[in-house]
């Protein structure tokens, strides 16, 4: 298969229709509050805002996340936030209770949506048909790997990290749909 970028533009696009305008406007209403909160030095999550982005990722992790106290949340979110080192930026997160490594890419993809992607198993469907032999595992290695792929793909395409997300995502998830938006239209062609 060969991904191309109008094929990635074409994809988010349907990925946005089935996600529908209030989860787009709570997303992006999150996205702004931690943007405001990182411009002001002081990033961190609420416990509020790791139930809503675990959520966000996959309800069924709400009791574990739900272990979480206040004071936790803030304080290794903070310290994730502020280290440089990337690899311990993730066990830091990985350190919340109900956080493995999906939710922690979803922590930092909200933080900064222009530096990291979200970690799925339909991203790494699509990656593995598109021929990328490369294995991703759930590990801080595996992670780092992950985010190079994604963003040397997304700087080749000419698109964002999310609408490329987006565009995986839904190429990943399987069914006819994704590869076919329109009729007579392929979105992902072969070789």
């Amino acid at each position: 298969m060969r991904l191309t970028r109008a094929a990635i533009l074409a994809l988010a696009r349907a990925f946005d229709r089935g996600t529908g305008p209030p989860g787009r406007a709570r997303e992006r209403a999150l996205k702004a509050r931690l943007r405001r909160r990182a411009a002001r030095g002081s990033l961190s999550l609420t416990r509020r805002e790791l139930v809503w982005l675990g959520e966000w990722k996959t309800p069924r992790i709400r009791p574990l996340i739900a272990r979480n106290t206040a004071g936790g949340v803030r304080g290794l979110t903070a310290a994730a936030f502020m280290t440089r080192d990337e690899a311990r930026r993730l066990r830091l997160l990985l350190g919340l209770s109900g956080v493995g490594m999906p939710v922690a890419s979803v922590i930092l993809h909200f933080a900064a949506p222009a530096r990291y992607p979200v970690y799925d198993v339909r991203v790494l469907t699509a990656l593995r048909r598109l021929g990328v032999r490369r294995r991703f595992p759930p590990t801080p290695a595996g992670w780092l790997g992950y985010v190079a792929c994604l963003r040397a793909l997304a700087r080749r395409h000419r698109v964002s990290l999310r609408t490329l997300d987006k565009a995986l995502w839904l190429a990943g998830s399987g069914g006819p749909a994704p590869l076919h938006p329109r009729p007579g239209r392929a979105i992902l062609r072969s070789r």
